[in-house]
């Protein structure tokens, strides 16, 4: 027996309405997603490389909004977990090419290596999320002001807790800005971080209030960073003129001997330019397989010293105790060796 006519209506009504019920949740569920997608992404683009440095100023803007309007803690995990995850895998991308050239890995696993430690280190992207909810649950949407104590909090934990990891904190971003790079002879790195998330957060909360007022104070602050002029330190009275020596090698370079010798070549031409006269010359650590019981590299070493009349400081390849280690010596005016 068929069902009345109005039945039907009814019936088509009722799943109209639940289809629609259903969209806004869906909705709200992806809205979060995205706006997770947009941070991490930003934050990518906003540090080396590919160098696009001022959108450090606005890149946790997305989360933030996020976190302050979302009343829901697992929307607020996905988002934070999403921007971590997106973070992480553009960053971390130097992991695979490492695990195969230097860990004899395949190119599989190398690259299930770097996806783990993306997967992992995108829960303090979820440790951040969920305690700044915990200060806007207390705050209102005014706990966004807070995002810089914890932001940094967690780039502190990242970098020291299990042995740390302090690959690309937020605040490398600002080293374009010079004025403001200053701060970093006290606070290091994590001021940077610091003043970049406070003006986000600016943007943030103005965005959320649609005040005017709350984005024209974080331009004023971005500018202050931008034009904050450079103060110079008084200079010293006996200045001790230092030379730089590094030189562009690939991880996937060859070692032969014929690859050494070109190497040494460079590093004594570079050494020995007569633009100026340093009484230091500093090799910093190369990924070339010098040791300092080669001969030649010994003796390489000896006639820069002898010609230059400087000392000479270098990192190379030590074998003192259990294998292979980064190490460095001095080598003095007069020839003498000291470990350092």
């Amino acid at each position: 027996m068929e069902s009345p006519h109005w039945k039907l209506e009814i019936r088509n009504c009722f799943a109209h309405i639940s289809v629609i019920e259903r969209e806004p949740m869906l909705w709200r569920l992806r809205l979060p997603i995205l706006y997770g997608i947009a941070s991490g992404t930003l934050l990518v683009l906003s540090l080396p490389k590919p160098d696009i440095y001022p959108l450090a100023w606005l890149a946790l803007v997305p989360l933030l909004i996020t976190i302050a309007r979302e009343s829901n803690p697992r929307r607020i995990m996905a988002s934070s977990y999403t921007a971590g995850l997106i973070f992480f895998s553009g960053t971390f991308y130097w992991i695979t090419e490492t695990m195969v050239t230097f860990g004899g890995l395949s190119v599989p696993l190398a690259v299930g290596v770097g996806v783990l430690f993306a997967v992992t280190y995108a829960l303090y992207f979820v440790l951040f999320g969920v305690g700044l909810y915990v200060v806007v649950r207390r705050l209102g949407s005014r706990g966004v002001f807070f995002a810089a104590p914890v932001w940094v909090t967690v780039e502190l934990l990242r970098a020291h807790l299990f042995s740390g990891f302090p690959w690309m904190l937020s605040g490398y971003a600002l080293v374009p800005f010079s004025g403001i790079l200053q701060v970093a002879a006290w606070t290091g790195v994590y001021g940077l971080s610091f003043i970049a998330t406070a003006v986000n957060s600016v943007i943030a909360y103005g965005a959320i209030h649609r005040s005017k007022t709350c984005i024209a104070v974080a331009g004023v602050a971005i500018a202050i960073a931008w034009f904050l002029p450079i103060i110079h330190e008084t200079p010293s009275l006996d200045p001790i003129p230092v030379r730089l020596v590094q030189t562009n090698i690939s991880l996937d370079q060859p070692w032969q001997k014929p690859d050494a010798d070109e190497l040494l070549t460079e590093l004594s031409a570079l050494s020995t330019r007569e633009d100026s006269e340093p009484r230091l010359v500093v090799w910093p650590e190369t990924p070339a397989p010098f040791y300092l019981t080669d001969l030649e590299f010994r003796g390489r070493m000896r006639q820069i010293a002898e010609k230059l009349g400087a000392y000479l400081l270098v990192g190379y390849i030590d074998t003192i105790g259990e294998g292979p280690s980064n190490s460095a010596s001095r080598l003095s005016v007069c020839c003498s060796l000291q470990r350092v």
